[in-house]
């Protein structure tokens, strides 16, 4: 798809493409391959002046932070990140950047944070439509439900990951 859209000269196009593609590879966890589109998406969106693409490149940034072991400075990137395009009303990837969101809190050691975020983002989910989140967004709810330190919860973290098989 990126080799297709690169091909049709038009950059949103080839934004797009890049940007889902990177999707998948932090789904797979090829770090690498997901940094090199993240950095042509950046240049891409850069060279056409594609302000919010811009944002979500450092939105994307963040969640490669995480991912690799750097909460703070992926929770920074994204909380700044979804700042811009809330301004900018594009909330196309608000769910996505809020599940990076609060799995960094949740190592940031910041659950009652992270747990707040899940649940707003649950509801938006369910009033908008967006349940093709919901099982990831019950596996990170689960996962921030076991970290916390004061009082673990692991019938709550149960439940949830039952929901989320269900869904």
């Amino acid at each position: 798809a990126v080799d297709e859209a690169r091909q049709l000269g038009h950059p949103v196009t080839l934004c797009i493409a890049l940007i889902w593609a990177v999707s998948v590879y932090l789904w797979v966890g090829d770090l690498e391959r997901a940094e090199q589109d993240i950095d042509s998406f950046i240049a891409c969106a850069e060279s056409h002046s594609l302000t919010p693409y811009l944002a979500v490149g450092r939105g994307v940034k963040g969640e490669l932070a995480v991912r690799r072991g750097d909460p703070a400075d992926g929770v920074a990137a994204i909380e700044h990140c979804l700042l811009e395009l809330h301004e900018s009303r594009y909330e196309l990837l608000t769910t996505a950047f809020n599940l990076t969101l609060a799995e960094g809190l949740t190592l940031l050691g910041r659950t009652d944070d992270a747990l707040r975020l899940v649940d707003e983002t649950l509801a938006m989910a369910h009033a908008n439509g967006d349940l093709y989140n919901l099982p990831e967004l019950l596996r990170v709810k689960a996962r921030a439900l076991l970290s916390d330190a004061a009082t673990p919860r692991g019938d709550e973290a149960e439940e949830c990951l039952l929901q989320s098989l269900a869904w």
